[in-house]
């Protein structure tokens, strides 16, 4: 039986157990013998990896925004629309989102000329399902200290988290975009997978044609 494919991206501030959950979700659809891929952003390709190298040094805001638009790009092209024209489930750890809530909300640039970028970088890939993955700010910050190589965004103030935090709740918020569930990653490992994967199952049926 053919397959659509699913594109199901994490999202959340620092520390919130994205790529842990995506690894999760990853067991459980090779039990399902159904065919996936996980990618994170920036990364996911030469052109990306060598970018998110970049992206550990401090650029000016918009330097920066553009730094993850071309990173998209390239994995979108190489990675991503590829993967979905095949049927694979895609699992992405962070996608344009981040862009709005790190750059548009933590480093208040224009919201609305980010997002009419991301519009053409994307050309027409959409999220299936976007989780988030709630966790205070401070619990987050902490389960990152010590990290060795995170972008620069990560090892900002809490102000600068806070706003992105806000600025997570500003975009779940928009009645319009049902996409989104927030789950909670103050839990086990365990419980945050079940939990996430209560959304995702039907989808994968749904998928199914």
């Amino acid at each position: 039986m053919a397959k659509k494919g699913l594109f199901i991206v994490f999202e959340g501030g620092e520390g919130a157990g994205k790529s842990t959950l995506a690894k999760a979700i990853s067991i459980r659809l090779e039990g399902l013998d159904r065919p996936f891929v996980v990618v994170r952003e920036p990364g996911g390709t030469t052109v990306a990896e060598g970018i998110r190298e970049l992206l550990k040094k401090r650029l000016n805001p918009w330097g920066e925004a553009l730094a993850f638009l071309v990173a998209r790009a390239d994995l979108i092209t190489r990675v991503i629309r590829p993967s979905l024209n095949r049927g694979l489930v895609v699992l992405c750890d962070r996608f344009s989102p981040s862009t709005f809530a790190y750059q548009g909300y933590g480093r208040n640039l224009d919201l609305e000329l980010l997002k009419q970028i991301d519009f053409v970088v994307r050309e027409g890939v959409e999220p299936d399902l976007i989780i988030f993955c709630d966790v205070p700010i401070a619990e987050g910050l902490a389960r990152k200290a010590g990290e060795s190589e995170p972008v620069i965004t990560g090892s900002e103030k809490e102000e600068f988290h806070q706003r992105v935090y806000l600025g997570y709740q500003a975009l779940m918020s928009n009645e319009l975009d049902q996409k989104w569930v927030r789950v909670d990653a103050t839990q086990s490992i365990e419980d945050l997978a079940i939990e996430a994967w209560t959304a995702i199952e039907p989808l994968l049926k749904e998928s199914s044609i």
